[in-house]
């Protein structure tokens, strides 16, 4: 009998789902965003770049994760825009699906726009979510 759990990593998690549900958009702002953890040194298209900012252990199975979500651009339209439509698919995160360890969406912040001294815009978002773990012998 399992007496702990492991919580899958939300930043893996949530780049591919970020993947999978940006392409599926018709908005001409999501083709070709790049997802991933690591912020480029120069930008050359649209990307979500996603932090892990951790949260408390709830319960012998869950947990709360906050994501970060930086949304860079080269043109201040485009990462207002993008950055609406990251935060319109937080909600759809949650799922019974292999694989899925979000239950539920339990609180957004964002997103706004961060004046920054470098090339390019970004707007940032928080999404707290909480996760169930697997099963750890």
């Amino acid at each position: 009998m399992a007496d702990s759990v492991i919580h899958a990593d939300p930043v893996a998690f949530a780049t591919a789902w970020f993947r999978t549900a940006l392409a599926a958009r018709p908005e001409p702002i999501t083709d070709g965003v790049e997802v991933g953890d690591v912020e480029p040194e120069t930008l050359t298209g649209p990307m979500l770049v996603i932090r892990d900012d951790s949260g408390p252990t709830t319960s012998l199975v869950t947990a709360e994760r906050q994501l970060g979500l930086s949304v860079l651009c080269e043109m201040k339209a485009d990462a207002i825009a993008l950055g609406l439509i990251v935060h319109a698919l937080v909600p759809s995160m949650p799922a019974v699906a292999a694989g899925n360890p979000v239950a539920a969406v339990l609180e957004q912040n964002g997103p706004y726009l961060v004046r920054e001294d470098q090339p390019g815009y970004r707007t940032y978002q928080t999404a707290t979510l909480a996760v169930v773990g697997v099963p750890f012998a």
